[in-house]
């Protein structure tokens, strides 16, 4: 914690180094040291257009991290006995008896498949065009049209990275709980944790003044476009939140890895079990020919250098109309 505080100006001059080479209009950022969020800060502007600067409580659209609560609801109900991970999808979305399956029975997509990205299901729902933008965010929608869901590849074969199988988690969370998936996540989740500032759309008013404006940038040039409006989105990459609500939800990963973790039931949490959360951060598979990332459920590890260790995960996706970047990383301390 001395070592993190020490280093904050440096810290401040790499997150304003960030914005500027980027071209960004700005950025927040912090880092967790245990239950604390050490160090956070904002560079440039939530809102070019007001002068609104970028602070720790902006509000950004988180994007994929969602996939790690989503996966969190997942975990809760198979910690209940509500369902199994190796259960085929269609035993509660019974639609999928006409998806498109050329490589498999159609039961070969199970739930744990699609939380570890290995499904072979498309990566977006059918009838997405990002160039408009056009997408299919309500799984209701998708699953009237079975017909057009697609299994592009064999399941458990390859990595194929998949926003349309965390659409289809969230509508199992629905079914299964008998709760709509936003509820679910807010009480189950987020009111929990204390994550207050983090929710779906659409946004109460005290948050909606602090989320920040999307804006991409004109082709050949320095200047920005603010963008349209994003089409509905949820358990895929719906969140809003901020860099003190991220600082919770990362703490409450590292607090599975505690001193006592293997000895203490103190260190679990009504939320998701310690050893639950370590099982979902566990790798998988290697998801690539350079051993440059591994998946477990949810969180993708970054071993690098040819070294898989479990010790980093991270959970990330570059907006598809880049509207904002997000990124929640953890590493355990190795010498706790």
């Amino acid at each position: 914690m001395t070592g993190i505080a020490a280093g904050a100006a440096e810290l401040d001059a790499t997150l304003n180094r960030f914005v500027t080479q980027n071209g960004r209009p700005g950025a927040a950022a912090g880092v967790v040291h245990g239950d604390e969020l050490a160090w956070a800060a904002g560079a440039g502007f939530a809102d070019p257009g007001a002068q609104v600067s970028s602070d720790p409580g902006t509000l950004y659209r988180i994007a994929s991290i969602t996939k790690t609560f989503t996966g969190t609801a997942v975990m809760q109900l198979r910690d209940a006995g509500r369902l199994d991970l190796d259960d085929p999808a269609v035993k509660y979305l019974p639609e999928l008896h006409g998806a498109v399956s050329p490589f498999a029975a159609i039961e070969a997509v199970t739930i744990r498949r699609m939380l570890s990205h290995e499904s072979g299901l498309a990566t977006e729902p059918p009838g997405t065009d990002w160039s408009v933008p056009v997408y299919q965010g309500d799984p209701q929608l998708t699953l009237a049209r079975p017909g057009d869901i697609v299994l592009m590849l064999p399941p458990n074969v390859q990595h194929k990275y998949s926003d349309l199988a965390y659409q289809l988690l969230g509508e199992i969370v629905t079914r299964v709980s008998g709760i709509p998936y936003p509820g679910y996540v807010r009480e189950r989740i987020l009111d929990p944790l204390g994550m207050s500032a983090t929710g779906f759309e659409p946004l109460g008013g005290p948050l909606l003044s602090r989320r920040a404006a999307g804006y991409s940038r004109r082709p050949f040039s320095d200047e920005l476009d603010l963008e349209p409006a994003f089409p509905p989105v949820w358990a895929e990459g719906g969140l809003w939140s901020c860099v003190q609500d991220l600082a919770r939800w990362i703490s409450f990963q590292l607090r599975a890895y505690a001193a006592d973790t293997y000895t203490s039931p103190a260190a679990d949490s009504p939320v998701l079990a310690a050893a639950s959360r370590r099982e979902m951060h566990k790798p998988r598979y290697l998801a690539d020919d350079d051993w440059t990332s591994a998946w477990g459920i949810s969180w993708c590890g970054s071993p690098g250098r040819r070294q898989l260790d479990p010790a980093l995960w991270r959970a990330s996706r570059l907006h598809h109309q880049r509207l904002f970047r997000s990124q929640a990383a953890g590493r355990r301390d190795r010498s706790a």
